[in-house]
């Protein structure tokens, strides 16, 4: 066990130091171009040395400290943005050099340009998480529907990555829009330093909670966090079942990586073809079998929206269903952006939300 525990961190050591290096490298070799003119092997080793030091002082906050985990994430967000920029320049610089022209990029203006970019960027993706939350707002009519119903969904928080004041301003958020529910599309929790008092705003909300888990939900102490919010009056855990709220059926799968056990746990359960189904599941996928299944409505949250570009296309490439509103067959489907967000407290590329849905009766 020791050995496997062992074995595990030095391959995650490697696996981010690949990762860090491909991210850094690039940036530190056009500054180095701009300004320092090193040897290449110099700045192979200090690009080494620092994400080196970072991965131990990243560690060691995570047993230590949440706050110092939290300052020392900024990192891997400043090296996304450092990558992105690094990757302009040095297009550019290849496409200068077909063209017998790189000796464009040695004017001053060029070389501080890209160096304030990085800059602005970073200070912009800060900016983008530390303004308030957006609002997203859709309307969905139905002939299936007597009246008009009216519900927030809220995914992605990740208490602990964020903290609880922040957590509970979502929920206040969610409040002033006057819902009659609430639902949620998993991973409420980032750490597992959480304590069953952490979640007492619930008890104030005066609607009704719908709670699907997430992943995170799962990397720390799943059961605990079951039993913490199944003991909250307002809240219903969707663990595989369907519960009603007046017409609406309203199902919530747990958070599972097989594709055939997400297929059996939704065959298990039966929908009334007479009412307004939608359905809570935490990661966009099998969602053309999800709809095919009936529901009128797939909410999904996970990808962030790729929280800061180049990620953005990342979460394009690996889901259809990226971020954002879609309609297949007759089902709608909206994958949102979340509440919350992984590591920094960064977006370029994506959002903070929560989204407001407007449940309309055919007229």
């Amino acid at each position: 066990m020791v050995l496997e525990s062992i074995l595990f961190f030095l391959m995650f050591m490697i696996v981010a130091q690949l990762l860090l290096g491909v991210c850094t490298f690039p940036f530190m070799l056009m500054l180095n171009k701009q300004f320092f003119h090193c040897e290449k092997a110099k700045i192979l080793t200090y690009t080494f040395g620092f994400n080196v030091v970072y991965m131990i002082i990243f560690i060691f906050s995570r047993l230590i400290s949440v706050e110092i985990t939290r300052i020392s994430s900024y990192y891997l967000g400043i090296m996304a943005v450092a990558f992105t920029v690094s990757f302009i320049y040095w297009m550019l610089n290849v496409f200068l050099w077909v063209f017998r022209a790189r000796e464009l990029l040695d004017f001053k203006f060029v070389k501080y340009f890209f160096s304030l970019s990085f800059i602005f960027l970073v200070i912009l993706s800060i900016y983008n998480f530390e303004k308030p939350l957006a609002v997203e707002s859709y309307s969905i009519n139905s002939s299936k529907l007597d009246r008009d119903y009216k519900f927030v969904q809220i995914s992605d928080i990740q208490y602990g990555t964020v903290n609880q004041e922040y957590m509970e301003n979502v929920l206040d958020l969610a409040l002033a829009q006057n819902p009659e529910f609430i639902v949620f599309t998993g991973d409420l929790i980032d750490f597992e330093k959480y304590e069953k008092e952490d979640f007492d705003k619930f008890k104030t909300l005066g609607v009704p909670v719908y709670f699907e888990r997430g992943n995170h939900e799962f990397y720390h102490f799943p059961d605990k966090i079951f039993e913490y919010l199944s003991d909250i009056e307002t809240i219903t855990v969707l663990n595989n079942k369907k519960v009603n709220f007046g017409e609406l059926e309203i199902v919530g799968i747990d958070y599972e990586r097989s594709n055939d056990l997400f297929k059996d746990y939704l065959n298990g359960i039966k929908l009334d073809d007479d009412k307004f189904s939608m359905l809570l599941y935490h990661e966009p996928r099998n969602v053309e079998f999800a709809a095919g299944y009936g529901f009128d409505l797939l909410l999904y949250g996970h990808t962030h929206g790729g929280q800061i570009f180049p990620a953005t296309l990342i979460v394009d490439l690996m889901y259809d269903y990226s971020d954002g509103f879609y309609e297949i067959f007759d089902t709608f489907v909206y994958v949102t952006d979340g509440a919350g967000l992984w590591g920094p407290k960064m977006r370029l590329g994506s959002q903070n939300e929560i989204v407001v849905f407007n449940l309309k009766k055919t007229k």
